[in-house]
């Protein structure tokens, strides 16, 4: 190596093995990290329309029992 080279290999610092990837990769992972908070989201929501579903049916059910013991009775 020629003096500059050394003079510059010293100047600049070592990257350490534990660096880790390139700025772009972050932001990948940010995006699947969204992607994930979404899919969880819509998971959500659609566990939150079965129940809402099944609410309905079951007053449903209770609304006709009550009115078919009402009929009994009167």
């Amino acid at each position: 190596r020629t003096p500059i080279e050394d003079k510059a290999y010293k100047a600049s610092p070592p990257v350490p093995p534990h660096a880790g990837p390139h700025p772009q990769q972050h932001y990948r992972q940010a995006s699947s990290d969204e992607a994930d908070q979404a899919w969880k989201a819509a998971e959500q929501q659609a566990s939150i329309e079965e129940i809402r579903a099944s609410l309905r049916e079951f007053r449903e059910a209770v609304r006709e029992l009550s009115e078919s013991r009402s009929r009994r009775y009167f």
